[in-house]
């Protein structure tokens, strides 16, 4: 049902829609998360470990492909769309250690361009080796980046580990932030400071702990 209705439907157009918030992700990922949860196997198992035993991707992942697939067949010719209408190219002198053109941003991007189809994928399609960005062809592109590491322009990647940070510091509190002698010998959120970073720390965990259900 996954695969036949569910996910289809979360991916329809996607390049149109694909969300940049972290919540709207989340929302997006969380079905994904309750139907693998739902596999008997599997339920006792994080969702990292679910995806890795049925062979599956986070949607995040699988719409940030769609995207570089489709940055592809714009900037090789093979849509209606021409490239310099849309996307800003940027030529290295060629002395430089990189000389390949790379996509740039605009003068007058701003936040809300941010979520924009031609703005999102930006710094990850310039992060692609020169000869997956070359391919000779679109199934050529699509086998290469199956096999590229595409986790550090994951939000909800970089959410889990900042879970993982925050329980290190949770953990830690009851000892003391050992900065100074002043506050070594008591709770760090017994002062305001500390009271304020304990909460901030509480709320994090709280917002993302869903990560790993």
């Amino acid at each position: 049902m996954l695969f036949r209705s569910i996910r289809p439907s979360l991916e329809c157009n996607s390049n149109i829609w694909n969300p940049t918030k972290k919540y709207l992700i989340d929302k997006l990922e969380n079905i994904q998360r309750r139907f693998t949860k739902r596999v008997p196997s599997l339920s006792c198992l994080s969702y990292s470990e679910r995806l890795s035993a049925l062979n599956l991707e986070p949607l995040e992942l699988r719409r940030l492909k769609f995207d570089l697939i489709q940055y592809y067949k714009i900037l090789h010719n093979l849509t209606c769309i021409e490239p310099t209408s849309y996307f800003q190219f940027h030529y290295p002198p060629s002395s430089s250690r990189n000389p390949a053109p790379f996509l740039q941003k605009s003068s007058n991007f701003n936040h809300c361009l941010e979520s924009s189809f031609f703005f999102r994928q930006l710094d990850c399609w310039n992060a692609l080796p020169l000869s997956v960005k070359q391919s000779t062809s679109l199934p050529a592109f699509k086998n290469h980046i199956k096999t590229h590491d595409f986790s550090k322009f994951l939000k909800a990647v970089l959410q889990l580990l900042t879970v993982f940070l925050c329980e290190i510091f949770y953990l830690c509190l009851p000892y003391g932030c050992h900065i100074c002698t002043r506050c070594r010998r008591r709770p760090l959120a017994s002062s305001f400071p500390g009271l304020f970073a304990y909460k901030l720390l509480l709320f994090v965990i709280c917002q993302c702990a869903s990560w790993k259900q």
